[in-house]
């Protein structure tokens, strides 16, 4: 073969290795983003298959919006696991597991978003805690507002 066939063929295997690598990393790291509520709407339709097929989200690697119930958080003593629930707009509450600190604005009624699996329709385990801080936004809000 010539040196131009070789630059050729080193090139189609270079460009085939990396995208095999970009599918392979994407569809590793892409998650559905789902409200609480939506998750409960998709395990409702899922039920009737017993939570088998491409329609549940059992088993699924998910990040959940929704916010902290009060009075439902529990450390387990000299531990840092935690239990939760988080709960939507509609008042359904997930229960949450999860290992590590949590946030400082981790409190009651707090706007959370959770990144986990989803091990049992009523189960969610997360190895991430967002918390958002209401709070600071709304003063910056008011200090645009005043300076406007």
């Amino acid at each position: 073969m010539t040196r131009t066939k070789w630059l050729v063929a080193i090139s189609l295997v270079a460009v085939a290795a990396m995208v095999g690598l970009v599918v392979t990393y994407a569809s590793q790291v892409s998650m559905l983003y789902l409200k609480t509520d939506e998750v409960f709407a998709r395990l409702e339709k899922s039920a009737t298959t017993a939570h088998k097929g491409p329609e549940s989200l059992v088993g699924t690697y998910l990040r959940i919006h929704g916010h902290l119930k009060a009075k439902s958080a529990r450390r387990y003593q000299g531990r840092l696991d935690y239990e939760f629930f988080i709960q939507g707009q509609s008042g359904r509450a997930l229960k949450v597991r999860y290992q590590g600190i949590l946030p400082d604005t981790f409190r009651d009624h707090a706007e959370l978003v959770i990144e986990g699996k989803l091990v049992q329709p009523d189960l969610f385990q997360a190895y991430s805690v967002f918390a958002k801080c209401p709070t600071k936004y709304k003063e910056e809000k008011e200090q645009k507002k005043q300076t406007s």
